[in-house]
């Protein structure tokens, strides 16, 4: 039987605000990262990953990230989203 690997890091901006949500006291954010992809052609094009984070992990996101802010996500793919088991907050400004 051969191993799997399924491993995700993205670097990227954020479309949009984290909000909390508890669903049977288990907290969840689900927010939109867009980060820039060039094809062999020189072209760029934008791609938008949907990223989830739970428990801790979604609070701080939720304290701490705003629209636009740059931020790298390291995680694995799950169905159509990426579950972020480490955040980096690469912008400095606190969530105001």
């Amino acid at each position: 039987m051969s191993k799997v690997f399924n491993r995700t890091i993205i670097v990227g901006r954020l479309g949009n605000s984290p909000a909390l949500n508890d669903a049977d006291g288990d907290c969840y954010t689900v927010f939109k990262l867009a980060n820039t992809n060039v094809d062999h052609n020189g072209n760029s094009n934008i791609e938008w990953h949907d990223i989830k984070a739970v428990g801790k992990q979604a609070r701080v996101c939720c304290e701490y990230l705003n629209k636009g802010d740059l931020c790298c996500i390291e995680g694995h793919v799950i169905d159509d989203h990426i579950l972020a088991e480490r955040v980096t907050f690469l912008s400095t400004k606190k969530k105001s």
